[in-house]
């Protein structure tokens, strides 16, 4: 029960995402909104805002890293390395939590052999990867109610000059 949450697929899926494909996707929807106000009527800005504030929840509350039993797997993932990625025999089962181990430790040294570096440097790198998407996350949550709430000032501003329009 401890690493249930990590076996859903919406788990596994954020649990890869960096920063970038955070800020890439709020972006286009911020730039989708505010496109739309300039060419239809309505304010689209804070519904776009709306939108990413709500998906950047969603997403938090669904992503694995933000859980300390998730932190506490990559820790010991090292220690157990030889033991989770060996060959299971044959009708062999691993449980759950050693394919989570085997998967973290092969996230590890496949990074260590991209970038010629040592374990301790592509776990150190990971890891504030980890954490610079959960910052990413949280800041488009602030930004996106922020949007939400003060979005149709700027857009009157544009259209009329002043607000209200």
């Amino acid at each position: 029960m401890l690493h249930e949450r990590h076996r859903s697929r919406i788990g596994q899926y954020l649990e890869g995402k960096t920063a970038v494909f955070y800020h890439t996707w709020a972006m286009m929807v911020l730039g989708l909104g505010a496109g739309m106000d300039v060419w239809l009527t309505g304010l689209w800005l804070p519904r776009a805002g709306a939108i990413v504030a709500g998906v950047a929840a969603w997403l938090y509350f669904f992503d694995p890293r933000t859980t300390d039993d998730w932190w506490m797997l990559r820790q010991s993932a090292r220690r157990e390395h030889l033991v989770a990625m060996r060959k299971p025999a044959e009708g062999e089962v691993l449980p759950a939590s050693a394919k989570q181990k085997a998967r973290i430790a092969a996230m590890f040294d496949e990074i260590a052999k991209q970038r010629h570096i040592s374990y301790r440097e592509a776990k150190t790198r990971l890891r504030r990867q980890h954490e610079a998407a959960l910052r990413v996350q949280a800041f488009w949550l602030f930004m996106g109610t922020l949007i939400w709430a003060f979005g149709d000032i700027p857009v009157e501003l544009l259209k009329c000059g002043r607000v209200p329009c």
